[in-house]
């Protein structure tokens, strides 16, 4: 069914994305705009406080997806990052609304920062060898942090 190990965990991998994309709940309206700021904000919460839950409830799914290494000189096949691009798309959408200025190659880099600031938090608060904080500490930073983002960004100084 599948020609080597890699193929498999990308497989296993696409199943955790797809169960992380339908535990967001739907996107919107399509091409719907997000009204202001503060709405862009509490998007960008809810969304990150989505992905705290999905890590604490499938912890081992959760570390498969950043665990495969594919062999050296291998990518991810296109179909795999379309779905990882297609997840980012979520946290650009309230990103829009927050800096409608940016250029979209732009808006799409600081995606993927602030997705690695919220998982910078969840993979060492919930990390017990490391720095495990209770679930609802990990909620209360994640906010403050991407607040004060959203509201930095909103003021565009």
């Amino acid at each position: 069914m599948f020609p080597d190990l890699d193929a498999l965990a990308l497989a296993v991998n696409l199943r955790t994305l797809n169960l992380f994309d339908a535990a967001l709940g739907p996107v919107g309206r399509p091409g719907g705009a997000i009204a202001g700021p503060g709405a862009a904000a509490d998007e960008l919460v809810r969304l990150g406080l989505a992905y705290l839950a999905f890590a604490e409830a499938h912890p081992l799914r959760w570390d498969a997806l950043f665990r495969h290494r594919p062999p050296p000189g291998q990518r991810a096949p296109d179909w795999y990052v379309a779905e990882q691009a297609r997840l980012f798309s979520r946290i650009e959408r309230p990103l829009g609304a927050l800096r409608p200025d940016l250029p979209e190659p732009e808006r799409r880099l600081l995606a993927r920062s602030l997705f690695s600031a919220t998982h910078g938090i969840v993979a060492l608060g919930l990390d017990e060898q490391r720095m495990a904080l209770p679930a609802a500490t990990l909620g209360v930073q994640l906010e403050t942090l991407v607040r004060a983002m959203a509201a930095g960004l909103a003021r565009r100084d």
